[in-house]
């Protein structure tokens, strides 16, 4: 399945209680999808039911065969925020209550690392390094 075909098919499972996915290849779009903001439009993709997402080998500063950045860090750490949020206030995945971020084994710089381990202490979040 390729990346641009994961959220039409996760639309198609609205009843989805968990989700494991290999991040490899995913761009700072696809984790928009994930990221809901209070106040905001809720993202195109809603779980209603999903209560276990769990993100493996996932590596920032992912760059395309043109050298280009295709996965931010900050795309993951602005998701990050937005699941850890207390399940009354993401209108998109309401009955989430784990979050699990598994990194590639290398250094992202305390800009990302720092929020992503602030975030691991509360919330639904668990956040580890391979």
């Amino acid at each position: 399945m390729s990346m641009h075909d994961v959220v039409p098919f996760l639309q198609l499972l609205p009843s989805l209680r968990t989700l494991d996915l290999k991040c490899f290849g995913f761009n700072d779009d696809f984790f928009a999808d994930f990221t809901y903001d209070v106040g905001a439009t809720p993202p195109s993709l809603t779980l209603p039911h999903l209560w276990s997402l769990k993100f493996v080998d996932l590596e920032f500063d992912f760059r395309d065969d043109e050298g280009e950045i295709r996965l931010h860090g900050g795309a993951v750490v602005h998701m990050a925020e937005s699941l850890s949020r207390p399940t009354g206030e993401n209108a998109a995945f309401p009955a989430l209550e784990t979050v699990v971020l598994q990194l590639k084994d290398r250094s992202f710089g305390p800009a990302i690392e720092l929020p992503l381990e602030e975030l691991s202490g509360s919330g639904v979040l668990r956040y580890s390094k391979q």
